[in-house]
């Protein structure tokens, strides 16, 4: 059976690492790589929308960052716009679908059917009273701490991606592989 989803956590893997590696300066390659490697990943799988968030998260965290500790503003505000080209950049390769911005609209409707969410157990929450929830349990409590050590040396955007990736593993089990491979 095919498992786009495979797929997916690479492209994942890669949009974290390329946000931690991300080159000082944005130009006009670094846009046509981000959105390329975006529509490539939307017409592999739906879930590309997490190539616009991961930008927005480091860019968040770059605004943010200054404003509670004593960084330079500058250099992190630049930081920020640079992750929010990246976010453009992405959000726009995603349109070159097939379908167009009609595939955004499917995906939403379909994370939004709590009707059908409620009946594909791997949108389920996990069940955390099985023999063998051990492992999932200290997945957890491992990503929760490993959020909360990021916070206190001051990196606000692994706090927030382990923040967003272990409150979607408590909603739907379909995102512990994803604690386990990115938090």
């Amino acid at each position: 059976l095919a498992r786009p989803h495979v797929f997916s956590w690479l492209f994942l893997l890669g949009a974290i690492w390329y946000a931690e590696k991300a080159p000082a300066r944005f130009g006009f390659w670094q846009a046509v790589g981000i959105a390329g490697a975006t529509a490539l990943w939307a017409n592999l799988h739906a879930s590309f929308f997490f190539a616009p968030i991961i930008g927005l998260i480091y860019a968040a965290a770059h605004f943010i960052r200054p404003l509670i500790w004593n960084f330079d503003r500058a250099s992190e505000f630049a930081r920020a716009r640079w992750f929010l080209l990246a976010a453009a950049a992405a959000l726009a390769g995603c349109f070159v679908n097939p379908y167009g911005w009609k595939l955004h609209t499917h995906v939403v409707s379909y994370l939004m059917d709590s009707e059908l969410l409620d009946r594909v157990a791997e949108y389920q929450s996990f069940n955390f009273h099985t023999a063998a929830s051990a492992q999932i349990l200290a997945t957890l409590a491992l990503a929760a701490m490993g959020g909360t050590l990021a916070l206190t040396q001051k990196n606000v955007a692994h706090f927030l991606l382990a923040a967003m990736f272990s409150i979607a593993a408590l909603r739907s089990a379909r995102a512990l592989p994803l604690v386990a491979l990115l938090i």
